[in-house]
């Protein structure tokens, strides 16, 4: 069984747009949404300096998951040149940052997820 809350205060007074509390755990899970209007930029930042470093902060959050909702199809500028990336390649671009943020904070577990509902 899981309890969803909306905005919730975590560390330093920062809300989080979605908290997932499973009831056999102590803690709970955040998911970040952003939307295709992000840019590339704009969604590392999210994910590493909102996600990561604000609201898995508190002791009783390290899970999350950044989750980027497409409502119209999109197309971003690939930041190491070269052809322009889909939904997809933005988030394999993401989850490898993620997987990095991860490797250095083993007690921290963060996910990268697109849904295209265009």
């Amino acid at each position: 069984m899981f309890e969803f809350t909306q905005e919730a205060v975590v560390a330093d007074e920062k809300r989080t747009d979605l908290r997932l509390h499973p009831r056999s755990m102590q803690g709970y899970a955040t998911v970040e949404l952003k939307r295709e209007t992000w840019s590339i930029s704009e969604l590392e930042a999210a994910l590493h300096d909102q996600l990561v470093g604000q609201y898995l902060l508190h002791e009783k959050c390290r899970v999350g998951c950044l989750l980027i909702c497409q409502r119209v199809q999109k197309q971003w500028r690939n930041p190491e040149g070269g052809k322009m990336w889909g939904l997809q390649e933005v988030v394999v671009h993401l989850q490898t940052q993620a997987n990095d943020l991860m490797s250095r904070n083993p007690d921290l577990l963060v996910s990268v997820k697109g849904i295209d509902y265009s």
